[in-house]
């Protein structure tokens, strides 16, 4: 059981890179979404380690200075500054400000990076449909065809987007945690060591997120090549009378689309109620052992609450985003499929007529304009060598 999760997890972890290798032409504006994040985490962490010397200075508290206390300590010295509540006010709105200048950058630079990737993708989906042999599109819907090259291209290039949100996501984890351990390294060992085991529950549930990813994928594949196919004979299907039939047909389509959604959605949900509600009680937990036995001052404890509730919105992106990745798969793996069928060298998309006809006949040709009576082409015989 142990192991089938952890093969599940390398599984996870293969296809994300798999998507971020594929994406190569995109690799510069991913790098600059990362390095975006790093930096907002860096003034997120610099604003935050400065929550509980502001505190102490609050209450003058003269208990001993943690090691970020003192790091801060020895650099206003170096600028000549004293190491005063109004100077750590200044220090922390800065550096917060600085925080949101930089995730606001990132948030702008992950659209730009889908953006482009899309694009690419499209480009290069259609170009490699314009080569394909015509024995192709005899095995092969067009409207499945359009489906991939307009929302699995779309898809694929969110799933880079998201893939920038995760980044950030556990680089911020990362960063609270490392803040809480400086403050106290027992109490943020016990809750790495509940995150851990929230997440030995969860990987079932992101397989299952790609399950149904993949059956999105199929269903509008379906619904798009129904809509192509009839469609293009409206006039028959108002002729024949026969738009409830098509109508009927859509319907129970759109349903299952209706409902794999409400499906991904209670996919999503489910990692919430399988994370969030454990370590809630494990900080109430936490709580009631500080105050009792670790004899933890209560500056330094609000200090902690709040950086694992600072934490939790951050896992829970994480979690989002995995769940949402692997709900891309589905088309991502369409789409690769599309751009990797093998097309013969030296192919040209012609038919060599002369192959296969001598001459070609029209006998006993009519034709007349709609709405008029007379013929314009009567009993036209004709032969083409």
């Amino acid at each position: 059981m142990k192991s089938n999760r952890i093969k599940i997890l390398l599984s996870n972890i293969a296809k994300i890179r798999e998507i971020f290798l594929y994406a190569k032409n995109a690799h510069k504006l991913f790098y600059i979404n990362t390095i975006l994040v790093f930096l907002a985490a860096i003034f997120e962490s610099f604003s935050i380690s400065l929550i509980l010397p502001i505190l102490k200075n609050i209450q003058n508290d003269v208990a001993e200075k943690s090691f970020i206390e003192k790091i801060l300590e020895n650099l206003m010295n170096i600028l000549n500054l004293e190491f005063t509540i109004i100077n750590l006010l200044i220090f922390f709105t800065a550096f917060q400000l600085l925080k949101y200048l930089f995730v606001f950058l990132q948030l702008h630079m992950s659209r730009v990076l889908s953006s482009f990737v899309t694009k690419n993708l499209r480009t290069k989906s259609t170009d490699s449909l314009m080569k394909k042999n015509l024995n192709y599109f005899d095995k092969n819907d067009i409207g499945k065809s359009i489906s991939t090259i307009f929302i699995s291209t779309q898809s694929s290039g969110a799933a880079l987007e998201y893939l920038t949100l995760l980044i950030k996501g556990l680089v911020f984890s990362i960063t609270y945690i490392v803040i809480a351990a400086t403050i106290s390294f027992e109490l943020t060992t016990m809750v790495i060591a509940v995150v851990f085991i929230s997440y030995f529950f969860l990987i079932s549930v992101f397989k299952k997120s790609e399950f149904l990813g993949e059956m999105e994928k199929k269903i509008i594949d379906n619904s798009i090549s129904y809509l192509t196919d009839k469609l293009q004979g409206i006039r028959v299907l108002k002729v024949f009378q026969l738009e409830e039939i098509f109508k009927k047909d859509l319907d129970k389509q759109y349903n299952e689309f209706a409902v794999n959604q409400v499906k991904l959605m209670d996919n999503k949900i489910l990692t919430q109620l399988l994370f969030e509600p454990i370590l809630f009680l494990f900080f109430v937990f936490v709580l009631l052992l500080s105050l009792s036995i670790l004899n933890i001052p209560l500056s330094t404890l609000m200090v902690l609450i709040l950086i694992f509730i600072l934490v939790i919105p951050q896992l829970k992106i994480v979690n989002s985003q995995i769940v949402t990745i692997n709900s891309l798969f589905g088309h991502f793996n369409k789409v690769k499929e599309m751009n990797e069928k093998n097309i013969p060298k030296n192919f040209e998309n012609k038919i060599n007529f002369n192959n296969h006809f001598n001459e070609i006949k029209f006998k006993d040709i009519y034709f007349k304009y709609s709405g008029t009576d007379n013929y314009i082409l009567k009993k036209i015989n004709l032969k083409i060598k």
